[in-house]
């Protein structure tokens, strides 16, 4: 259980807590300088305007898609920078990347997505990960994606 109230709260509050528990599971988080639930769940209370944050908007499943593979890279990126700081926590870090850009990849049925994140398994797989070792396949996966937006707009 990772919820919680502070009070006071009604029992309005308390069965809504309870419901969004039950029904709407966080996702678990695997990066260099955090591990747990994803903490970005707003409140939405009793507000009934228009949308106050971008990520209030519903997604499509496309959107939801980009958002993973966005997030991947990100943590992907910060898992090489902080190497040195806690290799383990980097390799876990990785490797858990790894596999939600493979399911990515599988849902965007994107071959070149499918290769880079396969050399990266198999560096991970040849033996206990370096920075050295891990470096290249990471670089070529960071410069796709950075070369994405560039593709859509031309």
């Amino acid at each position: 259980m990772h919820e919680f109230l502070r009070k006071p709260f009604t029992s309005g509050d308390l069965l809504k807590r309870v419901e969004n528990v039950a029904l709407k599971p966080r996702d678990w988080i695997e990066a260099v300088g955090y591990v747990g639930p994803d903490r970005r769940r707003f409140n939405s209370g009793e507000y009934t305007g228009p949308a106050k944050r971008k990520g209030d908007r519903g997604t499509s499943g496309a959107a939801a898609i980009d958002a993973a593979k966005d997030q991947a890279m990100r943590i992907l990126a910060s898992a090489l920078n902080q190497f040195d700081q806690d290799p383990m926590q980097a390799v876990r870090a990785i490797r858990e990347q790894a596999g939600a850009l493979k399911a990515v990849a599988m849902k965007l049925a994107d071959t070149r997505l499918v290769v880079a994140v396969g050399a990266l398994e198999v560096s991970l797989a040849s033996g206990p990960g370096s920075k050295e070792t891990l470096s290249a396949p990471i670089g070529a996966l960071l410069a796709m994606h950075q070369a994405e937006p560039m593709k859509k707009a031309g």
